[in-house]
């Protein structure tokens, strides 16, 4: 993993990094708005991970 003044910059699940997600957003904005306002946005599933805790349980998150 990257770090940048305390920030990740490696890809995440969906492979862009902050610096390339400015980029990535513009040119996908209006289509993404067009699907927000009428109704038809699917969002992709969120990718759940289990944490383990120092009590040897685990978190699940996501």
């Amino acid at each position: 993993m990257s770090l940048s003044g305390g920030v990740c910059v490696t890809g995440r699940v969906d492979g862009i990094s902050i610096y390339d997600y400015p980029r990535w957003i513009k040119s996908r904005w209006l289509s993404l708005h067009r699907a927000l306002v009428e109704g038809y946005y699917q969002p992709q599933p969120v990718k759940r991970v289990a944490i383990p805790k120092s009590s040897g349980a685990k978190a699940t998150w996501g």
